[in-house]
């Protein structure tokens, strides 16, 4: 199924939340470690801008000196990532390669990944979203970032995919075989048209369904 919600209610992941607390949950914190500013130039320009790097994310503290943390907070199964919204248009956050992967090791189970990134600059491709293979269900619907054709190919168990309408979308968006479920929120005024195989469209809800 496809959702395509005009109106981006906030009361999908207030529900969620909510539900993860009541049900005897384990709230616990994590680490995602950013590094310090480097300038770098532009290609074709004299301006400079500065770059900050999430090295990765981790369910221990770590001792390393890094200049700064990214939010994080676990309940149970559900992970949270943000927000990191920078106030400074010349500061820009580059994410690593397999930056998460460290979250789910050592048999750590997550069902739910919410990031809450406002970068536009780098491509979130495969290789960031990288070591992720128990994640069902990504939460990026707060998240204004550019999407690869390929970003989520290798999440291979991913069940349901929540986007934001003004992120930057390539043509084309490519899935696993088991997804079921891709939701599209904040859409008002954005001009984005989405085409799904084996799927029927029900103009009254804005949504397709699996055939």
């Amino acid at each position: 199924m496809i959702i395509w919600n005009y109106y981006g209610s906030i009361f999908f992941n207030i529900i969620l939340i909510l539900i993860l607390f009541i049900s005897k949950s384990k709230h616990e914190k994590c680490y995602c470690y950013v590094n310090g500013t480097n300038s770098h130039p532009y290609h074709d320009h004299d301006d400079q801008y500065n770059v900050k790097r999430l090295i990765h994310c981790s369910l221990i503290q770590l001792s390393s000196n890094y200049s700064e943390e990214l939010l994080c907070q676990r309940i149970d199964q559900f992970i949270c990532i943000g927000p990191y919204i920078s106030n400074d248009s010349n500061i820009n956050l580059l994410i690593n390669p397999w930056a998460f992967s460290n979250l789910f090791n050592h048999n750590n189970v997550v069902n739910t990944l919410q990031l809450d990134f406002n970068i536009k600059t780098q491509q979130i491709n495969a290789l960031t979203l990288a070591g992720m293979n128990s994640l069902r269900n990504l939460l990026a619907r707060t998240s204004l970032t550019n999407w690869d054709s390929c970003s989520f190919i290798g999440l291979i168990h991913l069940h349901e995919i929540t986007l934001n309408c003004k992120s930057i979308l390539p043509e084309y968006l490519t899935f696993g075989s088991f997804i079921t479920v891709i939701r599209f929120v904040d859409c008002i005024g954005v001009p984005l048209q989405f085409y799904c195989i084996q799927c029927i469209q029900d103009t009254n809800d804005h949504h397709l369904d699996n055939i």
